[in-house]
């Protein structure tokens, strides 16, 4: 007959914590990898929650300071911030795709920038200045 002090508990494991600290490692699921740690502290054990939590939090917070710094870049180089620096790629599609619209409707290219059938807000930059058509592209005027 066996004896119950030959029986052992199973080891305890925490899932959470695993896929956090396994996920605190890649750099763009990094802030996810810190919300799961966050929760799996909660349950026992908790050392690779802990673990997951502290590379998680370094990254995460790397990740931050670097957006902060591309913004601060962005605004540096006039370019408004990450916003405006959208808005301009935004009006440069939109200006394409009238030309591409005037060539294969009219099958010449335009005399100028008032000649495509774009928003005339798309026809100037986020900061006011006119584009202008040339023989590279769209360009912007800068006084």
């Amino acid at each position: 007959m066996e004896s119950y002090q030959d029986y052992t508990e199973p080891k305890q494991s925490n899932t959470l914590g695993l896929v956090g600290f396994i996920l605190s490692f890649t750099c763009c699921l990094s802030p996810l990898a810190l919300l799961l740690c966050i929760i799996a502290v909660l349950k026992p054990p908790r050392g690779l929650a802990i673990a997951g939590l502290l590379i998680s939090g370094l990254i995460t917070a790397g990740l931050f300071q670097g957006y902060m710094k591309l913004d601060k870049i962005a605004e540096e180089n006039k370019l408004g911030g990450i916003g405006n620096a959208m808005e301009y790629t935004i009006d440069g599609l939109m200006m394409t795709n009238a030309l591409q619209q005037y060539i294969i409707g009219k099958g010449e290219l335009p005399a100028g920038i008032d000649d495509l059938s774009a928003e005339s807000d798309a026809k100037t930059d986020p900061w006011g200045n006119a584009y202008r058509l040339g023989s590279r592209g769209f360009r912007t005027s800068v006084n």
